[in-house]
């Protein structure tokens, strides 16, 4: 940012809410002492999502919203909406690709970046912004540098969600149950932009925007935001972690070895010889119809897998006496034996826990 020298009125964010018909906070009543249940009129209908675009700068400058309504055919919807608001339909009612990019038209044209005024736009990490190539191109033509805040940071950086989408939707529910009251009737998505307009008039404020980037220390700029002791939790998880292993000293034969094969299995051969590898190499063979790789991790499947790992294991070498094999075959035979047993214990405490019987 220090290298642009960027003004307050060119530093903007940007961000995404959705909106419903139905109050999404229930304000505090007065009664009577002792009533346990308090009528209030609602409406009947879950509704459907609306989605707005909004941005602000760090200068108090507001770009009117997009709203992305929940229908195929474009029809009049924005009556008693912000000045200059725009709109797209989709059907599910959230952002998309090609809508973003609409959007970011709508803001050049009201920004009217520059060389000699350079713009910074900050927003999320949503699939919609950064993998938008279209987009990148537009920013770079028209002298916007974009700047996306890290995943699962939003609530500590992101000046619109500290300061502006709280007051919107609770001044939305309160104008959506004072026209409810008046009208007696369900909200519709033809009646959703006047109140929407209402209520974003009132957040519509200098001092809103302003505080927002001053309290997420974007602008003035301050580096160090976050502190030291707001690491430690991923840093204890990082140091708890215990390291796998991934040496082993068990020998796989020489006719498995040279197939080039590789299958995943959560209990393959070398589990059932030493326990640490996660691997394991199985040769292509006649009986490899009876091993599916696909096949869920049940008792059933896990026990084809521990049959096939066993005649495998136990399988004499080719010009090799078969006279040493009998011991070598009981210690292997006794593994096998074990670790099937324990599979079964596994799966019938899962499905046990499954079903609350555990």
């Amino acid at each position: 940012m220090g290298n642009f020298n960027y003004s307050a009125n060119n530093v903007f964010n940007v961000d995404e809410t959705g909106i419903s018909v139905v109050p999404s906070k229930l304000p505090q009543v007065l009664s009577r002492k002792g009533k346990r249940q308090i009528g209030s009129l609602t409406s009947g209908e879950r509704g459907s999502t609306i989605t707005t675009i909004v941005c602000m700068s760090a200068g108090g400058i507001f770009v009117p919203p997009l709203f992305i309504i929940p229908r195929k055919k474009r029809s009049d919807l924005l009556k008693g909406a912000p000045p200059e608001s725009i709109y797209e339909c989709h059907q599910s009612g959230w952002v998309q690709t090609y809508i973003f990019t609409i959007w970011f038209r709508h803001f050049i044209k009201h920004v009217k970046p520059s060389a000699a005024s350079p713009v910074l736009l900050v927003l999320d990490g949503d699939s919609s912004h950064t993998s938008n190539i279209e987009l990148v191109d537009l920013a770079r033509e028209n002298h916007v540098s974009i700047v996306s805040i890290p995943p699962h940071s939003s609530h500590k950086i992101q000046p619109l969600d500290k300061t502006f989408m709280g007051p919107l939707k609770s001044y939305l529910s309160e104008e959506i149950r004072v026209w409810m009251r008046s009208n007696g009737r369900a909200l519709t998505p033809f009646d959703m932009a006047e109140l929407y307009g209402k209520a974003y008039l009132r957040v519509h404020s200098g001092k809103i925007a302003i505080n927002g980037f001053r309290t997420t220390d974007i602008f003035p700029l301050n580096r160090y935001i976050f502190r030291d002791d707001e690491f430690l939790a991923a840093d204890d998880v990082a140091s708890h972690s215990p390291p796998r292993e991934y040496e082993s000293t068990y020998e796989v034969p020489e006719e498995i070895l040279n197939n080039e094969i590789i299958v995943e299995c959560p209990h393959p051969i070398n589990d059932i010889c030493n326990g640490n590898l996660n691997r394991s190499v199985l040769s292509e063979s006649n009986r490899r119809q009876n091993i599916d790789s696909n096949e869920p991790s049940t008792s059933k499947g896990i026990i084809k897998k521990l049959n096939f790992a066993k005649e495998k294991c136990t399988a004499p070498k080719k010009h090799q006496d078969n006279s040493s094999q009998p011991n070598t075959s009981k210690a292997l035979m006794k593994k096998i034996n074990s670790e099937r047993k324990m599979c079964r214990k596994r799966e019938e405490n899962k499905f046990l826990i499954l079903f609350g019987l555990g």
